[in-house]
């Protein structure tokens, strides 16, 4: 349980800095730390239900976009002010880092395919999620931007 909340306190803080890197305004900074602390915790929440790392990086990528959809529609601002922050406790870099030291330093061919089969599955699973809210709020935006019209006729 410890392990849990130092992990969650390091997702709200290590978006804080990825916001702050990509210059959002101040009055956004908040948001963006919320969003990648909630993807974060929708992950370890998903993972406690599944091991299959493609499943568990779907749902919590699929939420840090359907949270940054959100969060942009009410801010007004664009949707990648939120996503960046949102998913970067998502992203695989010690993954990546290991299979590369296990590749090319260590020469221990199978270890470095299976942090990379690891590493692949949790990107694929982010970007689906990604690219599934994307869809669906693109279809529902053109819906209710049909719906008005009929409404106004």
């Amino acid at each position: 349980m410890k392990e849990m909340i130092i992990q969650i306190i390091s997702a709200f803080v290590g978006s804080l800095g990825f916001a702050i890197l990509y210059n959002v305004k101040k009055t956004n900074l908040v948001l963006c730390m919320l969003g990648g602390g909630l993807t974060w915790i929708v992950c370890l929440c998903a993972s406690a239900f599944s091991e299959d790392l493609f499943v568990v990086n779907i749902i919590a990528g699929a939420f840090g976009a359907c949270y940054s959809e959100i969060m942009a529609g009410i801010r007004k601002v664009p949707k990648t002010i939120f996503i960046l922050p949102s998913i970067i406790p998502l992203v695989p870099g010690s993954g990546l880092y290991y299979s590369m030291i296990y590749l090319f330093f260590e020469k221990q061919r199978d270890v470095a395919e299976t942090y990379g089969k690891n590493t692949f599955l949790t990107v694929s699973g982010i970007a689906a999620g990604l690219v599934l809210v994307s869809v669906i709020f693109k279809y529902v935006r053109r819906f209710l931007k049909k719906r008005k019209k009929l409404k106004e006729v």
